[in-house]
């Protein structure tokens, strides 16, 4: 099979939606359920607590995401954590926490970013598209199912989530994922995402363009020469959608 086509791979959190967006009511039922469990081996918490634990837990995390360019898995986050907040869980409490963590996602999502979805609705008539993202607590089987249900989900030909392959951007292999998948050369191929030292570099590591999205969290100002620079800035999906539709036009 030939390798022509232009693939153009997407973060999720912060490129396609707004990661802080409905955290509130995630959070809500997230603790609700940490604190449910906890009285199952008489253990009482408060929310400070849970908060403190959940910051220190945070900041381990992404020692190991950036350092180590891989991610915890969902479950491995949630024993951590609760073995940070004094009790051993069970495996069968565990999955009842990973399912009700699951569940708030869905409950509440993060907000689409503005014409994400007619813009990728459109880019997928003549790109190969393909979804690189890093995971925490949620799962990327459930951000998939969040993509099925915002008619997303069939304008991408691969997902890539760091949960279910054991490495995480920019680690060369993501990429090489994807491309492969696509059956796409990086030379002809671009990444966009929000990140400097995951997004930029792993995809300028392997010879793709690389795009930064500033439209929901703008870390332009990192731009101070410890990164690549990326070959474009996007600060709008209107932005990235006249860029990649105008070039293709002037093709044809």
């Amino acid at each position: 099979m030939t390798h022509n086509r232009q693939l153009i791979s997407i973060d999720f959190w912060d490129t396609i939606v707004q990661a802080g967006s409905g955290g509130e009511q995630r959070n809500e039922i997230r603790v609700r359920a940490i604190r449910e469990v906890a009285k199952r081996y008489d253990v009482e918490l408060e929310k400070k607590k849970i908060a403190d634990i959940y910051n220190k837990l945070a900041k381990h995390f992404h020692d190991i995401w950036f350092n180590e360019h891989r991610t915890l898995q969902p479950r491995t986050i949630l024993r951590m954590f609760t073995k940070e907040l004094g009790f051993d869980i069970s495996d069968s409490d565990l999955e009842y926490l990973f399912t009700e963590y699951e569940k708030s996602f869905l409950a509440s999502p993060p907000a689409l970013i503005k014409e994400a979805d007619t813009v990728i609705t459109e880019l997928a008539k003549n790109f190969k598209l393909a979804i690189i993202s890093d995971t925490m607590v949620t799962s990327g089987k459930t951000l998939r199912k969040y993509l099925e249900e915002l008619n997303l989900e069939n304008c991408f030909s691969s997902f890539l989530f760091s949960d279910e392959v054991g490495y995480s951007k920019p680690d060369q292999r993501a990429f090489e994922f994807v491309l492969n998948e696509c059956y796409c050369l990086a030379d002809n191929s671009s990444h966009i995402g929000d990140r400097l030292n995951t997004d930029i570099q792993g995809a300028k590591s392997i010879g793709m363009k690389a795009a930064l999205f500033t439209g929901a969290a703008d870390r332009s100002n990192e731009l101070d020469g410890e990164y690549p620079e990326p070959d474009y800035i996007f600060k709008s999906w209107g932005d990235v959608g006249n860029f990649y539709l105008t070039r293709l036009s002037k093709k044809m």
